[in-house]
């Protein structure tokens, strides 16, 4: 699924916005990539990630991690988004490798 995937924005490279129009309006570039099967929200932030200096990124949206967090942890797949997403602030609040207490 993948290399299709990978061939298939071979095929539409010409048509792709520049690195400058996906920095200014990331959400249109995500909307238009993750129109190519096999191609979801976590591949195209990771990929805006990759070339902006601003644009931050986390598994929020990552489908195959939730999954795995849902299946370890033994919890719903709202109780796994709500979990993925609350770990993912803490994280941009800058509160990794502080100490606490």
């Amino acid at each position: 699924m993948k290399s299709k995937a990978i061939i298939e924005v071979a095929n539409r490279v010409d048509a792709l916005p520049s690195t400058d129009e996906i920095e200014e309006n990331p959400e249109e570039f995500t909307k238009t990539i993750t129109r190519i099967k096999g191609i979801g929200i976590w591949t195209a932030q990771i990929s805006i990630a990759k070339i902006s200096k601003s644009f931050r990124v986390g598994p929020i949206n990552d489908l195959s991690a939730r999954r795995e967090f849902k299946y370890f942890l033994g919890i719903s797949d709202e109780e796994s988004q709500n979990l993925f997403r609350r770990a993912f602030l803490w994280l941009l609040s800058g509160n990794i490798g502080r100490e606490s207490g």
